[in-house]
């Protein structure tokens, strides 16, 4: 016979089977440490020294409920805790919590189902994550102590949350903006820029960390809009070649793959100035003007030579853009106003601009426009003989041979003065605007229309005609047909 006992009480006995094997359930045991011993008698009755004891501890109050539980999402744009009823991305979420005083572990169970446990710590605390990816679905979780005599405690109240797994979505880089210089804008790819410090703008996941690198090196990053759109400002970009890329990154992590290249090239150096001239191709004298001429040309030519094939020419009159055109492959380049120069002085300036934006220094020229000469005209002629001298008018009559024309006109200018296909000879418009012409003394009796006419400095025509009757002959004598008394008591004929 076996007998068990705790301590000096017998808790328990069994006969040893033929085989020598025995087996003892024990009375009750109260809740504490017990130390439980054995002896064997065999059937004389004599009894054996009893066993070391060995001591047990009896439990059976279950631990508290875990407390302080906390799921968190940890992949991602959108991390952080994730509440009941939520959605997460985090296909290997982590649960974590506080057991109560004296749990060994905790059980994780979704529904009904034990999915897993968790050690605890000395302070209490205790993390699961799943041993493998969450499938896409909805679940509940609840977390229970459990002690290390097996004692389990109720469950946690469910917290309900749905696996919804993405696709990565890359980011992409919509648009490079050049903001500095002239030229401004959207740079493609491929293109130059005189800007180093770009705004590179594209799209993501929305809320989501990009940075955007420069062949490699990070010179940017930035969050993107509920939207996903994002826009970086870059840290001062080398010169020459940059391969910009951007890529999107979660808790430090990628997310998705770097973008596509887009290369642009970044140049600061301005082109040269060019030589240049401006040409008449109107009127009766054309060529090129030089600087301070004057044209008849409203709209003249202006080219040159000698630019970087590609580049643009930027002319203007003034500050106001009147034509602009691309060099050509031999260097060549020439630009006709779109709109016709007023009268009176202007200063062309011309500028080379290069394809990112730079400009060569501005070279001018001043030109007077003048597309309409100072009308000739013939204001009257005068009479130098007796017995009636002065003016004669146009269409007047006068007995000088050799009368004077008289006129006005642009100073300098010359007065060519003729009478059908005759010319009779010229005068030269003094500084006071006026011009004087003594008709030749060969002139017959009739009469005769002038012809004055006149070219300003660009071959402008002007003329004007002025009519004269020129009569020498003197009238018949007159014939005396009587004196009459006209007053008083006596009047008529006088002998």
């Amino acid at each position: 016979v076996v007998r068990v006992f705790d301590g000096a009480t017998l808790v328990g006995s069994a006969l040893v089977d033929a085989n020598g094997s025995w087996s003892v359930t024990t009375d009750p045991l109260s809740e504490g440490l017990h130390a439980l011993t054995l002896t064997q008698t065999d059937p004389a009755g004599n009894a054996s020294p009893a066993t070391s004891p060995v001591n047990i501890t009896v439990d059976t109050t279950a631990p508290g409920v875990p407390g302080n539980v906390v799921l968190m999402d940890n992949m991602g744009v959108d991390v952080g805790e994730v509440l009941n009823g939520d959605t997460t991305d985090d296909a290997t979420p982590t649960l974590s919590g506080q057991a109560s005083q004296g749990a060994a572990q905790v059980y994780v169970y979704n529904g009904q189902t034990l999915v897993g446990s968790a050690a605890v710590d000395g302070n209490g605390n205790w993390v699961f994550t799943p041993d493998r990816p969450l499938a896409a679905e909805t679940y509940e979780w609840s977390v229970s102590s459990v002690d290390a005599a097996g004692n389990e405690s109720p469950r946690s109240a469910g917290l309900t949350f749905t696996v919804e797994i993405f696709a990565p979505v890359a980011a992409a880089i919509t648009a490079v903006e050049d903001n500095v210089g002239p030229l401004v804008g959207n740079v493609g790819k491929e293109a130059f820029t005189d800007d180093r410090q770009l705004e590179v703008q594209g799209t993501g996941l929305p809320s989501g960390l990009v940075r955007v690198y420069a062949d490699g090196i990070e010179v940017g990053s930035t969050l993107a809009d509920a939207s996903g759109f994002w826009a970086v400002t870059t840290n001062e970009l080398p010169l020459g070649s940059n391969q910009l890329t951007a890529r999107q990154f979660s808790a430090g992590v990628p997310v998705g793959p770097e973008t596509d290249v887009y290369r642009v090239h970044v140049d600061t150096t301005a082109p040269s100035a060019v030589q240049w001239v401006v040409t008449d191709d109107v009127g009766a004298s054309q060529g090129v003007v030089g600087a301070g001429g004057e044209t008849d040309d409203a709209t003249p030519t202006v080219s040159g030579v000698g630019a970087t094939p590609g580049d643009l020419v930027l002319v203007r009159d003034g500050q106001t853009p009147i034509g602009s055109a691309v060099v050509a492959a031999d260097g060549s380049w020439s630009v006709t106003p779109t709109v016709a120069l007023s009268e009176g002085a202007h200063t062309l300036n011309v500028v080379v601009q290069d394809p990112a934006g730079n400009q060569s220094p501005a070279s001018s020229q001043n030109i007077t426009v003048n597309t309409s000469a100072q009308a000739v005209a013939v204001t009257r002629a005068e009479d130098n003989t007796d017995p009636v001298q002065g003016h004669v008018a146009l269409g007047g009559v006068t007995n000088d041979t050799t009368p004077t024309l008289v006129g006005t006109g642009r100073p300098g200018e010359v007065v060519t003065i003729s009478v059908g296909a005759q010319t009779l000879g010229s005068a030269t418009v003094q500084p006071n605007g006026e011009w004087r012409f003594d008709v030749p003394a060969t002139t017959p009796d009739g009469s005769y229309t002038y012809t004055a006419q006149a070219r300003d400095a660009q071959g402008n025509p002007s003329q004007t005609d002025f009519t004269l009757t020129i009569d020498t002959a003197a009238p018949a004598a007159p014939t005396l047909g009587g004196i009459n008394d006209d007053v008083g008591t006596v009047q008529g004929a006088l002998s």
